[in-house]
């Protein structure tokens, strides 16, 4: 985690940051004017030469009387810019490293910091234009360095991802990947997946064209989105308010609520979808969608457009074709893709059960209240497809099969019933293709219950 200012303040460190400030102060080295008018221009211009020449060479002790002279009595010479106040930064925090004790290490880090929080503030008063973008990456990387180690609070310092964030809305162009990384993972760090979806948002809309920018990006919202696919949904609700004619999106999001169960907010994409012309799939998804809400010609309709768009129907998406023509009486048509289904995958064996109900179906349909023998023997083939399941399928398949099955053996001719029928023989083969039943045309063997 990165550090964030602690609001302990310490009063032993405060007064060996007062000592130390005193140290720093010249001992009169300057000749002081007898009016108001300020040192002079060569006091300036000799203190600033003298410290410049130490600061370069990281003397920081022999920098430091001259360097606190110029910040007290011309902090913007000679340029008029924000050089003084960086320096001083620099040199606290030279002088902190070269620090034995500890007490005087942390005095110096918290003149450092001091001088970052106000120096703007100075400059901002006395008119004199800087780069705040500098003083926010400066922040945020001595907070990164050494905020654990501060005292005090400071008012205009927080931490040093904010401080980068605060950097990229300045100058978004201009900030290195590694610090707007820095950003993405302090929130996901503290579980604000949200604000760093946000965050990432904006660096996408402002260096979208930033390849290796943009594979942070990418690679953060993955991992964002594959903990929690909620932040996903959201994320793409926003991308679609902005740009409801994104097909793209749409289909993605359209996607993800299904999946996650969010079927009325998926209705209302459907409507929308269907007129936008989505990839296939998405039409083998808004079918199948279709069919869960018993709209069973509009789900076989727009499973047929899907192949029309050049979708590649699964077994499963044959089968519910199947159970959309069985849903409206079809049950020719509706073996015809239960069957396609057995095309695709031979060991799809629910279409064997559906097969096998269709068959229970047209008995019911066709003999009413009163079965006789050539209704009664359409159960043996019923019972094949029931027993095809049972081999092929997997457990959940084969129980349900294997229930039927028994249930409807139960329902087969009596030997009396095969003794009056001259056309069958136990144990030979017969075809079920007469009268209402016509439509079957299909093989079975003779047997009894």
């Amino acid at each position: 985690m990165h550090a964030t200012i602690s609001p302990r303040l310490s009063t032993a460190l405060f007064a060996v940051a007062v000592m130390l400030v005193g140290a720093l102060l010249p001992q009169t080295l300057y000749a002081q004017s007898n009016d108001d008018e300020g040192p002079s221009d060569m006091d300036i211009r000799r203190a600033y030469s003298l410290y410049t020449e130490d600061y370069n060479n990281e003397e920081w002790e022999s920098a430091a009387p001259n360097l606190r002279w110029i910040l007290e009595h011309a902090p913007t010479a000679p340029f008029d810019d924000d050089r003084n106040y960086r320096r001083a930064v620099d040199l606290y925090t030279g002088l902190a490293e070269k620090a034995d004790d500890e007490s005087e290490r942390v005095a110096y880090l918290d003149s450092a910091a001091v001088m970052l929080s106000d120096a703007p503030n100075k400059l901002d008063d006395k008119g004199i234009e800087y780069s705040m973008y500098r003083w926010e990456m400066n922040r945020g990387r001595f907070l990164q360095q050494y905020g654990s180690e501060l005292n005090n609070s400071y008012e205009n310092l927080v931490n040093a991802p904010t401080h980068y964030e605060r950097a990229f809305e300045i100058d978004p162009q201009r900030i290195q990947t590694y610090f707007i990384n820095e950003v993405i993972e302090e929130y996901v760090e503290r579980g604000d997946q949200g604000d760093a979806i946000a965050f990432m948002g904006r660096v996408e809309e402002l260096r979208g064209d930033d390849e290796e920018v943009m594979t942070i990006v990418n690679r953060e919202r993955d991992r964002i989105f594959d903990r929690n696919p909620n932040e996903l949904i959201s994320y793409l609700e926003g991308v679609v308010e902005d740009d409801p004619e994104n097909v793209e999106v749409i289909s993605q999001l359209f996607s993800l609520y299904i999946e996650q169960g969010r079927l009325d907010a998926a209705n209302e994409l459907a409507e929308d979808l269907i007129t936008m012309d989505p990839p296939a799939e998405i039409y083998v998804a808004i079918a199948q969608l279709y069919l869960e809400d018993g709209e069973h010609q509009e789900a076989f309709d727009t499973f047929e457009t899907a192949v029309e768009k050049g979708a590649e129907l699964t077994a499963e998406n044959y089968h519910s074709m199947g159970q959309a023509q069985e849903r409206m009486g079809q049950l020719s048509k509706a073996r015809t893709y239960f069957r396609r289904a057995l095309e695709v995958d031979d060991s799809f064996a629910r279409a064997h059960v559906s097969i096998g109900d269709l068959y229970v179906q047209a008995v019911s349909e066709c003999a009413g209240s009163e079965m006789g023998r050539s209704d009664r023997a359409v159960y043996w083939l019923a019972v094949d497809h029931y027993e095809r399941a049972q081999r092929e399928g997997d457990q959940s398949v084969a129980n349900n099969a294997r229930n039927k099955a028994n249930t409807y053996r139960e329902y087969f001719p009596s030997t009396e019933d095969v003794f009056y029928r001259d056309d069958w023989a136990q144990g030979e083969s017969t075809r079920i293709d007469s009268g209402c039943y016509s439509w079957i045309n299909e093989s079975t063997t003779v047997r009894t219950r």
